[in-house]
């Protein structure tokens, strides 16, 4: 016959395991929703840019985008992508730089996008 105190000690562990097995699905869920909303950022700045583009209001992410994908939807010419770096502001190099940190985050459709933005 078990005993009060192995019943106790048996709920006990088995609350504090399920308790550990609740928050891991919490923590996976999370993680999951967040790496939804990056995407969705993503797409949205893709849009963004595919917009500023046909409008003639280009920034430099979105002629190295260009150059990268060769769409010839749009009208503008990339003769050498790494002339868009050239007259920066620094400001203008600093979003820059977090425009292509996101895109190597979150771009990795080929490994040729992947090289890309390394």
């Amino acid at each position: 016959m078990v005993s009060q105190t192995m019943l106790s000690y048996w709920h006990l562990t088995n609350s504090f395991f399920q308790a550990l097995l609740a928050r891991e699905r919490a923590r996976a869920e999370f993680q999951d929703w967040e790496k939804k909303e990056e995407e969705f950022h993503f797409d949205q700045s893709k849009v963004r840019s595919e917009i500023r583009l046909r409008e003639g209001r280009a920034r430099p992410i979105d002629v190295l985008t260009k150059h990268l994908n060769g769409s010839d939807d749009l009208d503008i010419e990339i003769n050498e992508p790494y002339m868009v770096f050239k007259g920066l502001t620094v400001k203008e190099m600093s979003e820059l730089r977090d425009d292509i940190k996101m895109h190597l985050d979150l771009d990795r459709a080929t490994p040729t996008h992947v090289e890309y933005w390394e």
